[in-house]
């Protein structure tokens, strides 16, 4: 304990435990002594315990908002003469005083760039200005105005170079905007046949540009022969022995022995003649035939050996088991991945326009082998036109996510990069393009990025665009802040994306979990505090209690105006009950 002695004044310590008194102050670890004795060191050098320089202090607040207070030196009080009682100057420099704090908007002070939420090289004079039509929700705008961004969109990497990942990207926005010109659908009953479907314009996009591709002829070369032309209409065996090969065909066609006269035909290199002997046996046979000329004369990969293999039923489409997991490519595309970077188009045009029983499968089996060579543009291609829906992060088989971009890293689902942004603006494109066909059409997996990209908007300063957001997600979802809402929201099926029936205003209601109706709610509270006008569910009357950024608005305004503000009965301090009573 410490203890001032009354005569001299000074204070001395008292230890309860041994008695014992001392003048010293006691140690009471070692770090404290390691700290006495560095200081008993560098005694001489006070520049090394010098306090801190005055600095600017920053701070960070709701709405893109930077506060920034700068000290500002003291200057003395008028009339006086003399400076006010301040700290001594250090280094002979001028005492400081807090300075007028001044609140700054990072929309102008930084680039959208700086925030990934555009491109470098993309003109960014438009976007500081906070109306700005570039993050405003696709919803609502004129279609005119979309297809001029979508047309933006891909001249911008047609104008990046040759690069085969600005072209996969651009082969994405064009689809998109197949998709959005024929009103959100990229199949057709006709198919292929149709040259005014989606179809057709899908294959043109494909084979827009042969130039990149790099397509070689399909025929094997050897080292006695020419390459023949693709229709192989020239291909004879010249070998010496072909009248003796003929004649035991012949023979064997005779006595009806027709399945070993295909084997001698194909066994002599006569893959024409095998081919008509086949058609008229079995399957299995004719199967046989087209296999044994697809890899004696074909390039093994080539678009013409997938046509081959699709036309003889050696490419058959994969279980529909397999095709819960992410990876249920087949034998084929994992032996036919030579070149598969440039060919890929080839294979998927010749797929669509020969199609066959399954051959979603087969295109599935295709993106997921383009997924592990790591070509994520080619590998979405795929899964969106034969048909594979965009879902949650959390299902074990999600393909889709957002169109672009590797959903397995961490830092593009949360819109954390750039690629992770620019796959949800084309998620949000394709949308869009859906709701062109059915106005009440959504994305249920999108309405999540939705909120984190409104988030992301609020912090840059662009509150009013993270507002229009809100409510977009509110008319998609369905949750527009109804007593309907509240009642869905208590129901015992959690599960995500359920269809509920239609409300009065025809847009069917979808269960979302309760993390993200409460997430929702806070952030738009904080945004309509911020912006000074009133959430949604105030204005439907809801009887529900009011999130804390209202209450402290509430309680705040009602101060200034000099109105009590009642206390809840639930909180307010409940007499206790005596046990015993006294006369």
């Amino acid at each position: 304990a410490e203890i001032v002695d009354e005569g001299s004044g000074k204070p001395y310590y008292f230890n309860e435990t041994t008695n014992e008194t001392t003048w010293e102050r006691p140690i009471e670890n070692q770090e404290q002594i390691e700290m006495i004795h560095f200081k008993e060191k560098f005694q001489d050098a006070p520049g090394l315990f010098r306090p801190r320089p005055a600095h600017a202090i920053a701070s960070f607040g709701f709405g893109g908002r930077l506060c920034v207070m700068q000290p500002q030196v003291a200057a003395p009080l008028s009339g006086m003469g003399v400076a006010p009682a301040a700290t001594p100057s250090v280094n002979n420099t001028p005492s400081l005083r807090k300075g007028p704090v001044v609140i700054h908007r990072l929309l102008h002070l930084t680039s959208p760039a700086d925030v990934a939420l555009a491109n470098v090289e993309e003109d960014i004079g438009d976007f500081r200005r906070e109306n700005s039509k570039r993050f405003s929700p696709l919803i609502g705008c004129e279609d005119s105005e979309i297809f001029e961004q979508l047309q933006q969109r891909i001249q911008a990497y047609d104008q990046d170079g040759v690069a085969q990942t600005s072209d996969s990207a651009s082969l994405l926005w064009s689809l998109i905007h197949v998709a959005a010109r024929f009103k959100g659908r990229l199949r057709s009953s006709a198919g292929v046949s149709d040259p005014r479907g989606p179809e057709a314009a899908v294959i043109s996009l494909l084979l827009g540009n042969e130039d990149k591709c790099g397509l070689e002829s399909p025929v094997k070369v050897t080292k006695t022969e020419a390459v023949p032309s693709l229709g192989l209409e020239g291909t004879r065996d010249k070998d010496k022995n072909t009248k003796t090969s003929l004649g035991e065909v012949q023979r064997l066609l005779l006595l009806g022995k027709r399945e070993e006269a295909v084997d001698n035909a194909i066994a002599c290199g006569n893959h024409a003649l095998a081919l008509l002997v086949a058609s008229m046996c079995d399957h299995e046979t004719y199967q046989k035939a087209c296999c044994r000329f697809a890899e004696d004369k074909l390039t093994k990969g080539s678009p013409l050996h997938t046509t081959v293999m699709l036309f003889s039923g050696q490419l058959q489409p994969p279980e529909t088991e397999s095709l819960d997991g992410c990876e249920s490519y087949d034998t084929y595309w994992r032996d036919a991945s030579h070149d598969l970077e440039h060919l890929w188009r080839h294979h998927l045009a010749t797929i669509l326009s020969n199609r066959t029983l399954g051959w979603e499968r087969i295109v599935v089996a295709l993106g997921d082998r383009l997924l592990e060579l790591d070509l994520v543009h080619a590998a979405h291609f795929c899964y969106m036109v034969c048909g594979c829906s965009i879902t949650p992060l959390s299902y074990r088989s999600s393909r889709l996510v957002m169109v672009g971009c590797d959903h397995s890293i961490p830092n593009n689902t949360y819109l954390m990069t750039r690629e992770g942004i620019e796959s949800y603006e084309r998620t949000e494109f394709f949308e869009w393009a859906k709701r062109r066909g059915n106005p009440h059409a959504a994305i249920p997996a999108l309405q999540e990025f939705k909120l984190r990209y409104a988030k992301l908007l609020a912090d840059y300063g662009l509150e009013n665009q993270a507002h229009l957001y809100i409510k977009n997600i509110r008319k998609c979802t369905g949750l527009d802040g109804s007593e309907r809402e509240q009642n869905l929201s208590l129901s015992k099926d959690k599960s995500k994306y359920k269809k509920a029936p239609p409300s009065s205003t025809g847009q069917s209601t979808l269960f979302f979990s309760e993390e993200f109706r409460k997430d929702l709610m806070e952030f738009e509270d904080r945004v309509c505090f911020s912006l000074r006008i009133s959430p949604s569910w105030e204005s439907k009357g809801i009887s529900s209690k009011k999130s804390t950024v209202s209450r402290v608005f509430d309680g705040l305004s009602s101060f200034a105006k000099g109105v009590r503000i009642p206390v809840p009965e639930e909180i307010m301090p409940q007499p206790k009950e005596d046990t015993a009573l006294s006369d």
